[in-house]
């Protein structure tokens, strides 16, 4: 082999090195471009699946909220007619006992 050879297959080997360097890098562009774009769409499923149990757990609490408005709403109804009935059957009873307390007096 002479020596224009030699110099014919170390520039060939250096142009292959330089073909393998320049795939790994772009490789290393593509897989580090592969591993941004899923872990953007990791944090995109995560916060949709946040905002649906967000949406959820809301939902449920204003039903409980109704439901425990509706049961507090009923028992004032039912401790208002309790009272309207003790008044009605007391009335005169306390009127003529406050009349008599400001008549002796």
């Amino acid at each position: 082999m002479d020596h224009i050879e030699i110099i014919k297959k170390i520039i060939e080997a250096e142009e292959q090195a330089q073909s393998i360097a320049k795939r790994a890098f772009e490789n290393e562009e593509n897989l580090e471009k592969n591993v941004s774009d899923s872990l953007e769409k990791l944090k995109k499923t995560f916060n949709d699946k946040i905002d649906k149990r967000i949406q959820a757990v809301s939902e449920s609490e204003a039903q409980l909220l109704k439901e425990s408005l509706f049961l507090l709403e009923a028992k004032h109804k039912k401790d208002m007619d309790k009272l309207k009935k003790i008044y009605t059957e007391h009335k005169e009873e306390w009127l003529n006992s406050v009349l008599e307390n400001i008549i002796l007096k």
